[in-house]
């Protein structure tokens, strides 16, 4: 499906990403019910780029996994220090619009796959996995919960970003023990948390 595009500029460390977004105008057209998740920059991602700003190390010379990534800002930021990227959602749209921003700006180290998480429950193996407000349906909670934990289990660290929802606090919760930093950013007047989870933190 053809998504008409504008252009929209992102700063990252000393790096400007010129990223290709749906047209916000298209996506509240009549074309949709309801414009798809994946085709708009959320506050969570934003959120991510401040916290992987602060905290470089994270990405540094790393290998770094995307997954629900939608229109991936976090995994292209951090593709101009990472070793490998690899940017996965389940919707094909989605990964056109990532292999787009991909290629024009030159970020010949990140790649993309299209990956349904629910489906495919076999960790990856990477350094760190980020996940940007994949958390949303109370319904995928366990199943998201036992996908964090396996990637934990295979040595994987975990960069989760969502925002502050009620309904959430039960997921959050049973991963309080894997909370090893948490940050708060406020983001076109949302709070929004940013967690690192490690299997053993300090």
């Amino acid at each position: 499906m053809a998504f008409p595009a504008q252009q929209q500029s992102f700063k990252f460390l000393h790096t400007t990403l010129q990223l290709s977004i749906p047209s916000p105008e298209y996506l509240l057209s009549p074309a949709f019910s309801q414009p798809p998740y994946w085709a708009r920059l959320w506050p969570a991602a934003l959120a991510m780029c401040s916290y992987l700003e602060k905290k470089q190390h994270i990405g540094q010379n790393k290998s770094i996994l995307e997954i629900g990534a939608g229109l991936g800002l976090p995994g292209l930021c951090i593709a101009s220090i990472a070793a490998e990227v690899l940017m996965t959602d389940g919707d094909e749209n989605a990964v056109e619009f990532l292999e787009k921003n991909i290629e024009s700006n030159r970020l010949f180290n990140a790649k993309t796959r299209v990956l349904n998480w629910e489906k495919n429950t076999t960790p990856i193996s990477c350094d760190w996995l980020l996940l940007s407000d994949v958390n949303y349906n109370p319904d995928d909670f366990r199943a998201l919960e036992l996908l964090i934990k396996s990637y934990l289990n295979n040595g994987t660290n975990i960069l989760l970003s969502t925002p502050e929802r009620l309904l959430a606090k039960p997921f959050i919760n049973a991963l309080q023990a894997q909370i090893a930093h948490h940050a708060r950013f406020e983001i076109d007047n949302q709070w929004i948390s940013v967690y690192e989870l490690h299997t053993n933190p300090l």
